[in-house]
């Protein structure tokens, strides 16, 4: 499995795992400095996600969606849906 950097990846990479017969992580830009409390942020991470998903959705080496790494618990991350 390959663990990727903490942003959505151009598709070659997706590619080039699948080349290399690796699984891999779909991820988004939630990480630890994100303030989810931010107006915007919620709707920006949904958008970025459908769009990981869309682009990706048939590629059987994407075995994981990420959305969000290492971010501190707070009311606005936790009501995020």
């Amino acid at each position: 499995m390959v663990r990727l950097a903490h942003y959505p990846h151009n598709e070659n990479m997706i590619r080039l795992a699948e080349k290399w017969g690796n699984n891999g992580m779909g991820r988004n830009t939630g990480i630890s400095t994100i303030e989810f409390s931010m107006p915007g942020v919620s709707d920006k991470m949904d958008l970025m996600m459908r769009e990981m998903v869309d682009r990706d959705k048939t590629d059987v080496e994407v075995i994981v969606w990420s959305l969000s790494n290492e971010t501190s618990p707070s009311p606005a991350r936790t009501s995020i849906s």
